[in-house]
């Protein structure tokens, strides 16, 4: 890839951040008409954001005036009125209030002033706004995502109030309002159970023996008897179970200061933590398991009174062979061991002391009509929670994986929908287009929110840069273009794309305008590419499709070569795109070509004019600009290279694959030196994005994919060159 040899950004095109020619500074006050947590947040908000654009606190110019409650506006909603230079802010309800004046904010931000800021109403889109955080709270009690180094480089965070503050602080800037711990089992680090006084772990543990593909996909083997010797694992904070309930119970009050809801959802049935104490163990049908998980159950609603609600699920390690099911079907029992152990605790905690609460039950290896008939008489609102777009949300198309779910559930019923990204964990994604796509054509009548999070990967802070001065960055700032259009679009769904650009802009307001304009048009082109690929080049399932590495897990598929792409029928199946075996076919058969839908050749044709559009756009930035100020700009920029060098990468290889077919179906003899030509490009476009993906990022083991070493992926590519060279014609 050509590197720039001369600067584009010099400090005379930097935008001042305030007057400088000696006319005063627009002035800004703000009033609360009642103190709360959340609304001191929204004045925070307005007067920082003022300050960087060069606005002073003071009388006589803009008022701001949060201005109270008005319940006619409904739940989170807020009306804006503007009399003058006078700017009133009324709420549904205190979260509302909270997003009127982050709206406020967000307008300082996006025009620089609050010159002509206008009237407005707002109101949630989609009411429940939640993020999906596996929580690695211990080696001993580990999350779906722990076996991968990311995670365990997270678990300190975990128990440090710094990082809740900064990362719920961030959830509401973005107008999340829930966040979701999941966990395979965190009753031994959060609560003390009567009884199994000793099950209750002290200090906490992170382990020392490096992660490989040894661990299975359902995490039976996470925690195995070898972390718990001594030497094996350190001790890298002590503390008592009663000071990690004080903890927990702190992080829950930072939420809701936030206007955030906290819950802590549960798998099934990973006993880690209780290191076989009393018997415990992973056996349904095991009486001390029942009574230890129930009264876990208790203790945790207890332990955690302002706890807004539970998850559970009838998870991936619950094995029923042996045991005795009387009149029940497999289903049944396991549905039954779950509403014992979990909605009894529940519905007598909330008879003892009601108050709002929502138990979430994942439609995971259970049927509804099976949930229906075994949970009822809950005093409280229960959400089904399934994947709206499988395990991979980034797919060109209108997604359709939920609709079974969402037909079964009688009307009143509501579900979460989960998204879920397990498409690229590091490189950084900010496609309006895509996102206003993805969420106005989802199906919302029997929804009450989302769920946003990836499974294989732990969204806190970010330990894995190259450049240590950024490691440590709140994933959900290093992504910030990801979670402000998803968190922004799913409240207000006109936010506009001119908002966006607003907010990119204000983050970047020490570097010119034009640059900044060729980075964001340069990543609303190239976020397009891994969404183009997983049209043509998909297989479903957590492990088996990571396309930032063109890999799945080693135990798998491991690199996805030539082998495995030449005859593929995993077309998305709700993409609208031909598969590059239906196309072939076709090709051979002498059939016509299905113009409707996309087709290898225009997909490979769409994702090399989307690298060379973004690569355009990215000429007018340096990469030799190295100041602290522009090194998160320039590392953002790098990102949309890499996304951009993976459209010519994929780009060839579809078409060398498609010249190969012609080869092979056609006897077209010039089909294999063309396949050769473009495999070469192909793995031409991967070596530079190894270097200047790992010029970014180091390497790490990730839970569901193996090591995310460009290097060691680059020699497999390399190795479809020699597989094309001997290839020999076969039937297909």
């Amino acid at each position: 890839m050509k590197t720039l040899k001369h600067l584009w950004i010099y400090p005379a095109l930097l935008l001042p951040l305030a007057s400088c020619n000696g006319t005063a500074k627009e002035g800004v006050n703000v009033t609360l008409t009642e103190n709360s947590q959340m609304l001191a947040f929204a004045k925070e908000e307005i007067l920082s954001s003022a300050k960087k654009v060069g606005m002073e606190e003071k009388n006589g110019d803009y008022q701001v005036l949060l201005d109270g409650i008005d319940a006619s506006l409904g739940e989170q909603a807020y009306s804006l009125a503007v009399e003058g230079k006078k700017i009133l802010v009324k709420g549904g309800d205190e979260r509302g209030l909270l997003y009127g004046g982050l709206e406020v904010a967000d307008y300082i931000k996006q025009n620089r002033s609050l010159s002509g800021i206008q009237a407005k109403k707002a109101s949630p889109y989609i009411h429940e706004r939640m993020l999906k955080l596996n929580a690695p709270l211990d080696m001993r009690t580990p999350s779906y995502t722990d076996t991968g180094e990311n995670a365990q480089a997270q678990i300190k965070d975990m128990w440090d109030l710094s990082f809740w503050k900064e990362y719920f602080d961030a959830a509401a800037r973005n107008r999340f309002n829930a966040v979701n711990l999941w966990s395979l089992d965190p009753f031994p680090s959060l609560v003390k159970v009567a009884g199994y006084e000793d099950v209750a772990l002290s200090d906490v543990w992170k382990t020392k023996i490096p992660f490989d593909a040894s661990y299975s996909g359902n995490c039976a083997n996470a925690v195995r008897e070898e972390h718990w010797v001594e030497g094996s694992y350190e001790v890298i904070k002590t503390m008592s179970i009663e000071e990690k309930i004080a903890h927990f119970n702190a992080v829950i009050d930072l939420a809701h200061n936030r206007g955030i809801r906290f819950y802590i959802s549960v798998w099934n049935l990973y006993p880690f933590g209780e290191h076989g104490k009393h018997g415990i163990d992973a056996k349904l049908d095991n009486p001390v398991t029942k009574d230890y998980f129930t009264k876990s159950t208790e203790a945790l609603l207890e332990a955690y009174p302002k706890l807004d609600g539970m998850g559970i699920c009838t998870g991936e390690n619950l094995p029923m062979a042996g045991i005795d099911l009387g009149d029940l079907s497999a289903a049944e029992y396991k549905e039954q061991w779950l509403h014992d152990v979990y909605a009894e605790p529940i519905k007598n905690s909330l008879k003892a002391t009601p108050r709002p609460f929502k138990v979430i039950h994942r439609m995971h290896f259970t049927d509804y009509s099976v949930v229906a008939s075994i949970w009822n008489g809950l005093p409280c609102t229960m959400d089904i929670s399934t994947k709206y777009s499988s395990d991979h949300m980034f797919v060109n198309g209108v997604h359709h994986f939920a609709d079974e779910v969402l037909d079964a559930l009688p009307s009143g019923q509501k579900t979460l929908l989960e998204l879920r990204n397990n498409d690229f964990f590091n490189l950084r994604f900010g496609d309006y287009d895509f996102v206003h796509h993805y969420l106005s054509n989802m199906r919302l009548e029997k929804v009450s929110g989302i769920v946003l999070g990836s499974d294989g990967y732990v969204d806190g802070r970010e330990y894995f840069y190259a450049d240590e001065a950024f490691n440590g960055t709140l994933s959900l700032e290093k992504h910030f273009a990801f979670y402000q259009l998803f968190g922004h679009m799913s409240y207000d769904k006109n936010f506009s794309k001119e908002q966006f650009k607003g907010l990119f802009s204000y983050r970047f307001s020490n570097i010119s305008k034009e640059t900044v304009s060729a980075l964001f048009e340069a990543m609303q082109i190239a976020s397009k590419v891994i969404p183009t690929i997983s049209s043509l080049y998909f297989v479903d399932g957590d492990a088996n499709w990571y396309a930032e590495a063109c890999a799945s897990h080693p135990n798998t598929f491991g690199y996805l070569g030539i082998k495995r792409w030449v005859d593929s029928k995993s077309s998305h199946p709700y993409a609208n795109c031909l598969s590059i075996s239906e196309y072939c076919k076709a090709i051979k058969e002498g059939s016509e070509i299905d113009k409707n839908k996309d087709n290898p050749l225009t997909v490979a044709s769409a994702l090399l004019r989307f690298a060379q559009e973004a690569k355009a756009k990215l000429e007018h930035i340096s990469l030799e600009l190295s100041t602290q100020e522009h090194k998160e700009f320039l590392s953002l920029a790098n990102d949309q290279r890499c996304f951009a060098l993976l459209g010519e990468f994929y780009g060839h290889k579809v078409q060398s694959i498609i010249a190969l077919r012609e080869y092979n179906d056609l006897d077209k003899e010039e089909g294999k030196a063309l396949a050769l030509e473009e495999m070469n490009r192909s793995v031409e476009a991967f070596a530079s994005y190894a270097s200047l993906f790992h010029s970014n990022y180091k390497k790490m083991w990730l839970t569901w994919t193996g090591e995310n070493d460009m290097n060691a992926y680059l020699a497999k590519a390399r190795e479809d060159i020699d597989a094309i060279s001997s290839w020999k014609k076969r039937s297909y």
